[in-house]
């Protein structure tokens, strides 16, 4: 197996770094592209101080001073979303290893144009399963839940074992609970659901 890169971070346009990786050398890869919202997306970012009368709440009893830096901001707009993201799919592909696989992440907006070009790339027989993720406290956007569908996608279907990197892909929809700042952790909470059938 060709040699991947390892322990790196790259800026740049993903699909010229990923073209540069070996063919067969990935065996998970994650993608969170944009979303297609038509909106101006802004990513807020902070830097904080420890101090004992800070505003913002930290791990403990710890606190913390607040100062706001330039954010970043992009155009979450694509006139054909399906051309800007099937290069990269194409991509993936050729990168995961034999045994690999995909989870891809997107919302309501372009899931479906999403699905069938997944399809097409990898084929239907690969896609395994749709996880839905419900969250409340971890970044809410404003709604108790928000669904985002995220499909798990094996290069090879069989055989594929029921668990794999570390996670049950026969749950299709998982649910975190995190605990809100100076409140008591509490525990994972998976809802569980027959996997869907083509």
């Amino acid at each position: 197996m060709p040699a991947a890169p390892q322990n790196q971070i790259h800026q740049g346009d993903n699909l010229a770094i990923l073209r540069s990786i070996p063919t067969a050398s990935i065996p998970l890869i994650y993608i969170d592209p944009p979303f297609n919202t038509q909106r101006t997306q802004r990513r807020d970012r902070i830097s904080v101080t420890r101090n004992v009368e800070g505003t913002r709440a930290g791990f403990g009893t710890a606190r913390y001073n607040v100062t706001r830096t330039p954010s970043p901001t992009y155009a979450d707009t694509f006139d054909d979303f399906t051309a800007f993201i099937r290069p990269r799919l194409e991509e993936a592909h050729r990168l995961l290893t034999p045994t690999g696989s995909l989870f891809f992440h997107i919302d309501y907006r372009e899931s479906h144009y999403a699905k069938v070009l997944l399809d097409t790339i990898f084929g239907r027989q690969s896609f395994i399963n749709e996880i839905i993720w419900a969250y409340d406290y971890g970044g809410k956007p404003g709604a108790p839940y928000l669904d985002f569908e995220m499909w798990a996608i094996a290069r090879e279907r069989e055989p594929f074992p029921k668990t794999r990197h570390g996670m049950d892909l026969s749950i299709p929809c998982l649910s975190t609970t995190l605990p809100k700042a100076g409140a008591e952790a509490q525990p994972e909470r998976l809802n569980c659901f027959p996997p869907r059938r083509h």
